[in-house]
């Protein structure tokens, strides 16, 4: 894959993304995502697909 070894990711107030882009599932290595200012569709889109059951923590964080 582009990111064999990216075990972390972080997106920030991408708030014209709702849905999960295609290739996550691409992504193995990916341990750890974090959410910040993030939409609610997307919020919760990414907690119950397939492409992401491998992720082991996401954490949901608002802009404070």
């Amino acid at each position: 894959g582009t990111m064999p070894i990216l075990n972390y990711m972080e997106l920030t107030g991408l708030r014209s993304m709702l849905i999960v882009p295609a290739g996550f599932q691409n992504l193995t290595s990916l341990q750890q995502m974090v959410l910040k200012d993030m939409p609610v569709e997307f919020r919760t889109m990414v907690q119950g697909q397939d492409c992401t059951k491998h992720i082991r923590l996401i954490l949901h964080r608002l802009r404070q």
